[in-house]
Order: structure tokens, then sequence, then C-alpha cells
């Protein structure tokens, strides 16, 4: 039994991280540099946002921006 709550206390915790890095608050508070694919810009600073038209997915380091209209995905850095 406290093998179960150990391991449901990690998964909380992991699923927390996920959602914090996929969060508008600490996308828009980084600054990106693009990498490769579909092209947003060079750098996308704080004071730019993604559009509603697109779909983000973050690990931290990396940024993966979809456009929904094309399919196209664009890979950013973090600086």
């Amino acid at each position: 039994m406290k093998k179960k709550k150990i391991i449901g206390i990690v998964f909380l915790i992991l699923c927390c991280i996920f959602l914090y890095f996929n969060s508008n608050y600490y996308i828009n508070n980084q600054n990106w540099k693009y990498r490769n694919g579909y092209h947003i810009g060079d750098i996308l600073e704080k004071s730019k946002e993604v559009s509603n038209n697109e779909t983000q997915y973050c690990f931290g380091y990396i940024l993966i921006i979809k456009n929904n209209q094309t399919n196209e995905k664009g890979y950013y850095i973090r600086k």
C-alpha cells in the first residue's frame, strides 16, 4: 500500500511539472530561438504570443509549435 502511495505522489508531481512547462506563463516568460521546421520568427521574445490556431508543447528546453491549419511543426530551443 505504501508503494502505491509513493508512485501516486511521484506521478502527481511529474504531471504538475508537465502542466507548468506547458502553461502560457512559462512559455511567454522565456526567450525561444528558432531551430527548424515551421517558422514563426527567428526569436520568440517575451512580448510575442503564439496565435490561437497553433498548438504548443513545451518540455522545458524545447518548444514545439504546430500549426493546426497546415499541420506543420516548428521547433524552438530556449536561449
